[in-house]
């Protein structure tokens, strides 16, 4: 009913401007050391759009038809449209990038889709989430508390069956998918992708000005890794730099401001 009525094709949280969300998911990607990218949900492309002005070779899937009326030019011919399971993609990648995403994907079917995005994502690449988590995590803490009575009764564990819905019965947000991060990590970790904490707080420690003052919701993110992929002992270095050169363009939004 969500894709019949054409749900998506209308401007929400995801807006087309680069701002400076757009600038630091891009930063993040970009220190990252990241050669070619796949974007699920990239809407008309504003981070693929600071990508390829990097040039890192990008693609990115989308069901919204007026994201592709209102694409980036560079980047349009380079958008597919269609549902990650079928659509034809030039694998692998070393980034994929879900932000605020999966959480709109048909539960029934979310562990093909985890699957697939495992499948898809180059032996050492990185696999990037934001996504709405309710509950207590050890790395970002509390985004939000579980809202409903039926998911505290549930418990952190599980999948909440009770949808959280708007005045007019639609899911709210689109959302399909409610859940703790102790749940997205276990089911993450079912197709062998895990977290890497270490350079999650790394993150976290440039980001927590940007957090607070300007995107709090983005705080629930992972960063994710084959479990058998290589270390990275540059990693962190080259992406906190990254992130100050993104954040130095906001007054007040550098690292201890």
């Amino acid at each position: 009913m969500i894709l019949e009525h054409r749900y998506y094709d209308s401007f929400g949280v995801w807006s087309p401007v680069i701002d400076i969300d757009k600038r630091v998911i891009a930063a993040l990607v970009a220190g990252l050391g990241t050669k070619r990218c796949l974007e699920l949900g990239c809407f008309t492309g504003p981070v693929l759009s600071l990508l390829d002005e990097q040039g890192i070779d990008v693609a990115g899937v989308e069901i919204s038809h007026l994201a592709f009326v209102l694409a980036y030019p560079a980047i349009r011919n380079r958008l597919h449209y269609g549902d990650l399971l079928s659509v034809d993609l030039p694998a692998p990648f070393d980034a994929f990038i879900a932000m605020d995403i999966l959480e709109h994907l048909n539960p029934l079917k979310l562990d093909r889709y985890l699957a697939r995005i495992a499948a898809l994502l180059d032996r050492d690449g990185y696999f990037l989430i934001n996504s709405p988590m309710f509950g207590t995590d050890d790395v970002f803490g509390e985004v939000a508390p579980p809202l409903l009575p039926e998911w505290r009764a549930a418990g952190p564990s599980s999948f909440w069956r009770a949808l959280h819905c708007d005045a007019e019965g639609w899911p709210m947000h689109g959302h399909l998918v409610w859940a703790s991060p102790s749940w997205w990590e276990q089911r993450l970790a079912a197709h062998g992708l895990v977290r890497d904490r270490a350079l999650e707080r790394c993150v976290h420690a440039d980001l927590d000005v940007f957090f607070e003052r300007y995107a709090p919701a983005r705080k629930s993110f992972f960063l994710l890794r084959h479990a058998d992929a290589k270390p990275s002992v540059s990693t962190a270095e080259r992406v906190s730099a990254a992130l100050q050169r993104a954040l130095a363009t906001e007054p007040g939004l550098a690292r201890g401001a």
